[in-house]
C-alpha cells in the first residue's frame, strides 16, 4: 500500500485535468512537474510569487511525488525526491506558466505534465502468418540454450493486463503469499486502487493493447494451448498506466502515468520494462526517472513509433533506452514505422498473434494486430532470455548484447535508410549463444571551437571533436574508430578521419586518444544540423553510431567589455531562438546572471502595419528575413557585429523596408558601459513612408530567477529608460536604453502581468501588433508599474522616409551598479556616436549619400549644463558624396520639415571630386538667419561642425539648420537638407 502511495498522489492532483494537444505532443492542463534547487523549501517558493506577475494563481496541489521516505537515499533517488507535481487553478497554457516558473531562483526546471498514446494499432482477427516473427528471430534455437527465468520479471507499463487469461496466468509474478504483484495506475476513471492486491490487479476489459502486448513478451509457452513467447519462462508485471476514461480520437487510452509506472516496475524488481508507446514530447522528467531505472539495474525497451517518419519518439529516444524500428515479416521496415538517428533495432511487428482480453467483443483469447507496439515487447522478451542467459549483466549490457548480435537486413530496404532503422534484426540464437560479442559506443563527445573561441560553429572554423569510448561486452583489439558525414557544409580533416586503439577490455572506458577534426566550409548552411557516423572496425566486428552538431548559427554574442549581449540576424536580441532561449546568452553584466528575457527591433505605421522580431502568439514573429548573416570583427579599440535583414516575411503587410543593423562594443573607459546598436533603414519600396516609428523592446528579468519586484521609469533629464530591482541587496545593477540623437524620443513601460489597461503580455493573445504600435508611437508616458515582472520600449518618431531613402537611428544599453554613472555612460554614448559616424563606420570611403545628421547634443544649453554634458556646444555632422546632383527642388515648408531629403544623386552621370559650393546656416522660428557655420568649397567627404552658443545671444526654443550643396559643375543643381534644434536655459 506505501508503494501506491506514490501513484495516488499523482492521480488524485491532476484527475479532470484536459488533454492539450500540440502536433503530435500531449500534455494536461493545469498541471505542471517542477523539480526544486538542492535546499530549497516549498514554503519559500511559494512566498515568491508575485500576484502581479502570477495574477491569482495557486496551486491546489503541490506535492513531492517521490518523498523521501520512500527513497533508499542512492544518488539518484536523492536526485529525483526533489521533482513534485502541481496542479494550479488559473487558465494560463502549462507551457507558458513553466517558463515563468523555470525563472526561480529556487527551481531547477519546470515543464508540462506530458502524456502519451499507445502506438496506433489496427485489429486483425485472420490468423495470417500465425507466429512467424518467432521463426524469423531463431527463437525455438535460442531455447536450447535458455528459456528463461521466471525470477527475471518483464514489466508491461502499459493499457492494463488480462492476467487471468489462460495463457497469461501462469507466467504473471507473484508474491510470496501467491498474489499478482502489478497495479493499475489510472483505474477506471484516473483513481488508482489503493492496494494492488488480485482482485484489483490490472485487469480489465479495456486492456486489449497491453494484453497482447504482454503475450508476445512472455505468454506461457509449452502448455499445449494457445501461442508461445520469446521470453517462454519469464515472468510478466502488469503496470496499468492508461486511464479508461480518457482516449484519443481514435479510441485509444492515453498513457496518462508511463514514468511512474517505470519507477513502481523498477522499485518492484522488473529486470525490463517494455513501452509500447509515445510521442514526440520530450522531458526532462522523464529522462530522470529513465536514469533512475537503469541505475537500479532495468533496461527499458521501446517502440519507435508509427508515424512513418525520421523523427525522435520518446521515450525511444531517450538516453538509456533501446529503440525498436518496426520491420514486417520479410525484414523492411512497415512503410509506418518511424526511423532515426536514434534507433537500435528492429524486428517483426506485422501481423503479430498474441493473447486477446477474455471479456472484449471479439470472443477470441488471441488476435493478430500491427505496430511497433507489437515489435517493442518481442526485443523486451528476448531481453529476459538474455538477462536469464547472462546473469552478472548490466542493464546496459543486456540491451548491447542485443544490439551487437543483430541480422543486418539494411540490404533490403531503402538504401538512404541504411543506418537509420537500428543495427539490424534483432537474432535470438545470436543473442543468447554469443558470448564473445563486442559492442564500443561513445558514451561522452566534446567539442572545442578552434576558430574565435566564441564555441559558436561558424563558417572556416576548424573544430576539434573528443570522444570518450564505453566497451560494454567483450575485449576487442586494434579497434578502429574513423568518422563520416555526407553532408557538404563540412569537410573531415583527412589526417583525422581514423584513430585505432590497440586494445579495450570490457567495460572500460577510454578517451586517450580519440580525437577528430572538422572544417566548416564557406558556402555551409545556416542554423545547420550535421549528422557525422562514426565507425568502429575490428577483427569480425563492424558498428557504426550517430551524433549531430549544429552549425552557422544567425546569432554573435558582443563581449568586448562589462556587457554580454547575444544579436540575432532577424532583429531579436538576447537569444535567436524564443521562447526556448538557448541559443545565446541574454544581457550579461560584469559576468553576472542574464537579465533579458526577449530583445526585439520593431517598426511600424500604424496598428495594422507593424514589423517586429518580438513575441507572438507564443512563438517569435517572423516579419524579419536575413539577406546577410551577422558577423563579428574584432578590431582593437572596439568589436563590431553586422546584419542585414528585410521584411519580406511579413507578406503582403511588410514595408519594404531593409535594415543593417550594426552594433558596437567599446574595449576601453569611458565606453566600455555600453553597447551601441545603429539601424540603417532603407526604403527599397517606390512609395514614400509617413509616420514611421522604430525602437526597441525589452522585457527585464532581474535577477532572471525572481523579476517579480522589477520597475522602470524615465529619465527625463539624461533622456533614457531604465529599469532595476527593488532590492539593490538582491540585485544592484541597473540597466538602461535610450535613442541617441533623435529628439523624437518615446518611452512606454509594460507591467507584464496586468490584466487590465492597453498593453497586456500574459492574456491570450499576448503582444499583437495593436499593443507593439501603441508602445512605439504614444510618446514618453509617465506610468508608474511599480514593482512587478516589467518590460519597456524605447523608440524614435515619427519619421518619413522616401522611396529609396534611408533613415539611420541609434540607440545604446548600458548597465551599472551606480545610477549616476549610468547616466554618464548614456552622455558618453552619444559623444561617442556621433564622433563615430564618419570615423568608424566606413572611414576610409567616400560617402555615398547626401546626408545631414541630427545635432547632438539635441536639446543643448545656452548656460552649459545640459543632460548631454556641461558644454554650450552642440555638434553637427554631414556627408558629402562624390557624385553629380540630378535635380533640386525645395518645399516651401522645408524649414518645418525634420527629414527634409531633396535631390537624388544621378548615378549615370558619372563621378565628380570637384569641390561643391556649402553652406551651413542656422535659422530662429521665424525664419531668420542667426548663424553661418559654413560658407565655403568643400570636397565630398564626412564633416563635423561645432555650435557654440552663450546665454545673452540666443533665447530658448525652436532653431532650425539647413545644409545647401551646389556643385558649381552643374548650376541649378543643389541639394538641401535642414532639420531642427532645441536650445534651452
Amino acid at each position: 500500500m506505501k508503494k501506491l502511495f506514490l501513484v495516488l498522489l499523482i492521480a488524485t492532483s491532476i484527475f479532470g485535468q484536459d488533454i492539450i494537444q500540440k502536433g503530435n505532443k500531449y500534455y494536461l492542463s493545469n498541471t505542471l512537474i517542477i523539480k526544486f534547487k538542492e535546499g530549497v523549501q516549498v514554503e519559500q517558493f511559494k512566498s515568491s510569487l508575485s500576484k502581479k506577475v502570477f495574477g491569482n494563481l495557486y496551486f491546489t496541489q503541490l506535492k513531492q511525488i517521490y518523498p523521501a521516505t520512500q527513497l533508499q537515499k542512492s544518488s539518484s533517488e536523492r536526485n529525483i525526491e526533489r521533482i513534485y507535481l502541481a496542479a494550479y487553478n488559473t487558465n494560463e497554457d502549462p507551457v507558458e506558466l513553466s517558463k515563468k516558473i523555470s525563472k526561480s531562483k529556487f527551481v531547477e526546471y519546470a515543464e508540462p505534465k506530458y502524456i502519451h498514446r499507445v502506438v496506433t494499432f489496427a485489429p486483425n482477427d485472420s490468423l495470417i502468418n500465425f507466429q512467424g516473427n518467432l521463426f524469423k528471430i531463431n527463437a525455438p534455437q535460442a531455447w536450447d540454450y535458455t528459456k528463461g527465468d521466471s525470477s527475471v520479471i518483464i514489466a508491461i507499463v502499459d493499457t492494463g493486463v488480462d492476467w487471468d487469461h489462460p495463457d497469461l496466468y501462469g507466467n504473471i509474478y507473484k508474491k510470496n503469499d501467491g498474489k499478482i504483484l502489478g497495479v493499475d495506475l489510472g483505474g477506471a476513471n484516473g483513481i488508482p486502487d489503493d492496494d494492488p492486491r488480485e482482485d484489483t490487479a490490472p485487469n480489465n476489459v479495456n486492456s486489449y493493447h497491453g494484453t497482447h502486448v504482454a503475450g508476445i513478451a512472455s505468454a506461457v509457452s509449452n502448455n499445449k494451448i494457445g501461442i508461445a513467447s520469446i521470453g517462454y519462462n519469464c515472468s510478466l508485471m502488469p503496470v496499468k498506466v492508461s486511464r479508461d476514461d480518457k482516449r484519443d480520437a481514435s479510441g485509444y487510452p492515453f498513457i496518462y502515468y508511463g514514468v511512474e509506472g517505470i519507477k513502481w516496475a523498477a522499485d518492484n524488481g522488473a529486470k525490463i520494462i517494455n513501452c509500447s508507446w509515445g510521442s514526440t514530447s520530450k522531458s526532462q522528467y522523464e529522462q530522470e526517472i529513465i536514469n533512475y531505472a537503469t541505475a537500479k539495474g532495468c533496461l527499458i525497451v521501446a517502440a519507435a513509433g508509427n508515424d512513418g517518419m525520421l523523427t525522435d519518439f520518446y521515450p525511444a529516444s531517450y538516453k538509456n533506452v533501446l529503440s525498436v524500428v518496426w520491420n514486417d515479416i520479410n525484414d523492411v521496415k512497415n512503410s509506418k514505422g518511424n526511423y532515426g538517428y536514434n534507433t537500435d533495432v528492429s524486428a517483426p511487428g506485422t501481423f503479430i498473434l498474441s493473447t486477446w482480453p477474455q471479456k472484449a467483443p471479439i470472443n477470441n483469447l488471441y488476435n493478430s494486430i500491427s505496430g511497433s507496439s507489437m515489435a517493442s515487447p518481442l526485443v523486451a522478451g528476448l531481453a529476459g532470455l538474455v538477462a536469464s542467459k547472462f546473469k552478472n549483466y548490466s542493464a546496459l549490457q543486456i540491451g548491447e548484447q542485443i544490439r551487437a548480435t543483430c541480422d543486418d537486413v539494411s540490404f533490403l530496404n531503402d538504401p538512404d535508410k541504411k543506418y537509420l532503422i537500428g543495427k539490424g534484426r534483432i537474432n535470438a540464437l545470436n543473442a543468447v549463444s554469443n558470448p564473445n560479442a563486442i559492442s564500443v559506443r561513445a558514451t561522452n563527445i566534446s567539442f572545442i571551437d578552434k576558430g574565435n573561441g566564441n564555441g559558436l560553429f561558424e563558417k572556416n572554423e576548424t573544430i576539434n571533436v573528443k570522444i570518450k569510448l564505453t566497451n560494454y561486452l567483450s575485449p576487442v583489439n586494434n579497434l578502429l574508430i574513423s568518422l563520416e558525414t555526407a553532408d557538404s557544409s563540412v569537410s573531415i580533416i583527412n589526417s583525422s578521419q581514423s584513430v585505432s586503439i590497440s586494445s579495450i577490455q570490457t567495460m572500460q572506458v577510454d578517451s586517450s586518444n580519440v580525437n577528430f577534426s572538422f572544417t566548416i566550409l564557406p558556402n555551409s548552411k545556416y542554423n545547420h544540423t550535421v549528422n557525422f557516423m562514426l565507425k568502429f572496425t575490428a577483427n569480425n566486428y563492424e558498428d557504426y553510431q550517430w551524433f549531430s552538431v549544429r552549425i552557422n548559427p544567425t546569432y554573435e554574442t558582443m563581449n568586448a567589455n562589462r556587457i554580454e549581449l547575444s544579436i540575432t540576424s532577424k532583429g531579436a536580441l538576447a537569444f535567436n531562438d524564443y521562447p526556448d532561449n538557448t541559443e545565446g546568452v541574454g544581457f550579461k553584466y560584469e559576468g553576472g546572471d542574464n537579465l533579458m528575457f526577449e530583445g526585439a527591433f520593431m517598426y511600424g505605421v500604424s496598428e495594422s502595419k507593424v514589423m517586429d522580431a518580438a513575441r507572438s502568439l507564443k512563438v517569435q514573429s517572423t516579419d524579419f528575413n536575413m539577406i546577410k548573416p551577422i558577423a563579428v570583427s574584432n578590431e582593437q579599440l572596439y568589436q563590431k557585429s553586422k546584419t542585414i535583414f528585410n521584411d519580406d516575411g511579413a507578406g503582403y503587410n511588410k514595408l519594404g523596408i531593409e535594415t543593417k543593423q550594426t552594433a558596437f562594443s567599446f574595449r576601453n573607459e569611458p565606453n566600455d558601459r555600453f553597447i551601441i546598436i545603429e539601424y540603417l533603414l532603407t526604403n527599397k519600396s517606390s512609395i514614400d513612408i509617413n509616420n514611421l516609428y522604430a525602437g526597441l523592446f525589452y522585457d527585464w528579468d532581474m535577477p532572471a530567477e525572481n523579476p517579480i519586484a522589477d520597475t522602470t521609469a524615465y529619465d527625463y533629464n539624461y533622456n533614457f529608460a531604465y529599469a532595476k530591482h527593488k532590492d539593490s541587496k538582491v540585485l544592484n545593477t541597473i540597466v538602461a536604453s535610450a535613442l541617441i540623437l533623435s529628439t523624437n524620443c518615446n518611452f512606454y513601460p509594460i507591467d507584464n502581468a496586468a490584466t487590465s489597461g492597453d498593453v497586456r503580455l500574459f492574456d491570450s493573445d499576448e503582444f499583437t501588433d495593436r499593443e507593439k504600435w501603441i508602445t512605439l508611437s504614444s510618446g514618453i508616458v509617465n506610468k508608474d508599474v511599480g514593482y512587478s515582472d516589467i518590460s519597456f520600449v524605447v523608440s524614435g518618431g515619427p519619421f518619413n522616409i522616401k522611396a529609396n531613402r534611408f533613415l539611420r537611428l541609434a540607440f545604446v544599453l548600458a548597465a551599472d551598479t551606480s545610477y549616476k554613472n549610468l547616466q554618464q555612460s548614456i552622455v558618453q554614448s552619444r559623444k561617442k556616436y556621433l564622433e563615430m559616424i564618419s570615423n568608424v563606420e566606413d572611414r576610409n570611403e567616400l560617402p555615398t549619400e547626401f546626408v545631414l545628421y541630427q545635432n547632438y547634443p539635441n536639446p543643448f544649453s545656452a548656460r552649459g549644463r545640459s543632460a548631454f554634458g556641461g558644454n554650450p556646444t552642440t555638434t553637427i555632422k554631414y556627408s558629402i558624396p562624390a557624385v553629380i546632383l540630378r535635380q533640386a527642388s525645395l518645399s516651401a515648408d522645408s524649414a518645418q520639415d525634420d527629414n527634409v531629403m531633396v535631390s537624388q544623386p544621378d548615378r549615370q552621370a558619372g563621378m565628380s571630386n570637384h569641390d561643391n559650393f556649402v553652406t551651413l546656416k542656422v535659422y530662429d522660428i521665424l525664419g531668420r538667419e542667426v548663424a553661418t557655420l559654413v560658407n565655403e568649397y568643400q570636397k565630398p567627404g564626412n564633416y563635423s561642425v561645432e555650435f557654440r552658443v552663450l546665454s545673452s545671444e540666443l533665447s530658448s526654443g525652436v532653431y532650425f539648420y539647413r545644409l545647401t550643396v551646389e556643385n558649381p559643375n552643374n548650376p541649378g543643381k543643389v541639394f538641401i537638407q535642414t532639420k531642427k534644434m532645441v536650445i534651452i536655459k
